[in-house]
């Protein structure tokens, strides 16, 4: 039972002053006339005094006695209410949600094509990526606003500040750029031969390429189908020579010729 509770029910008459009460620190149960919090101070010419026994307190006792305004006991103290969520926060703890779901992602495979993403960025790359690091951010501040405006006045307000909580969103997505181009450049810095998803993509673009442009070349028109793809295989086989290094320079176009160029009279189209 809270103080405030134990003086409505002495302005009440539910209890009294020689009413007996416990709480931890008593050795044992004492009479309220007995605990100081609720004696009254002295009225001039009369010494402190509680009340008289059996007697309730008046309302002009209790003005003498009562405390400072409390808190109303059923929202609980303010130190210990919930504080609304801030938006700024909730967009950084979303931002880092992405970006972990991003790299976990590409790291279940070999990271080739995030790393092709932030390496030689496009318009769609940017957009994917943009995509994918903006979901958790817009989640997360639509989650705070909802819970914000239903629980409404039981929340206090927050205790950081608005602009210290942006500046760290700025800050985390400076750092999530930075890391994912440092990424991208260590990754195509490497000079182990290409394979995985790497080769992969590498063999797909090389056979549409290869397989449009002998289509369209005067010296095929006689080629089937069939020959004109079994002739790009053959030269998409010697791709395997390729390292990250070369794939990711600006003159990749270069080092692919370079590759397929032995190769070219033994895959030649035979009719």
């Amino acid at each position: 039972m809270s103080r405030t509770q134990v003086l409505a029910y002495l302005r009440g008459g539910a209890l009294t002053g020689d009413d007996l009460v416990w709480r931890p620190g008593f050795e044992d149960w004492l009479p309220l006339r007995e605990i100081q919090e609720f004696w009254l101070p002295p009225a001039r010419g009369q010494s402190a005094r509680y009340g008289a026994p059996n007697q309730p307190i008046t309302d002009k006792d209790e003005t003498a006695l009562a405390p400072p305004a409390l808190p109303v006991e059923a929202e609980g103290p303010r130190d210990q209410q919930d504080e609304k969520w801030s938006l700024w926060g909730a967009a950084s703890a979303g931002l880092v949600l992405s970006v972990a779901t991003l790299v976990i992602g590409a790291l279940s495979k070999d990271g080739y094509s995030l790393a092709s993403y932030v390496h030689t960025p496009t318009a769609d790359s940017l957009a994917y990526l943009f995509g994918q690091l903006s979901f958790g951010p817009l989640l997360f501040m639509v989650v705070a606003t909802v819970r914000n405006g239903v629980k409404g006045s039981k929340l206090r307000p927050s205790s950081a500040s608005a602009v210290k909580r942006a500046l760290i969103f700025v800050a985390i997505a400076i750092v999530v750029v930075a890391s994912l181009k440092t990424y991208g450049e260590l990754y195509f810095s490497r000079q182990e031969v290409i394979g995985g998803e790497a080769r992969a993509d590498i063999v797909k673009s090389f056979m549409s390429g290869c397989v449009r442009s002998q289509q369209n070349m005067a010296a095929n028109l006689g080629a089937t189908e069939t020959q004109i793809g079994s002739y790009c295989n053959c030269l998409a086989a010697s791709l395997g020579s390729l390292t990250y290094k070369q794939i990711g320079m600006s003159n990749a176009m270069d080092y692919i010729k370079q590759a397929i160029e032995p190769a070219v009279p033994a895959c030649r189209i035979k009719r």
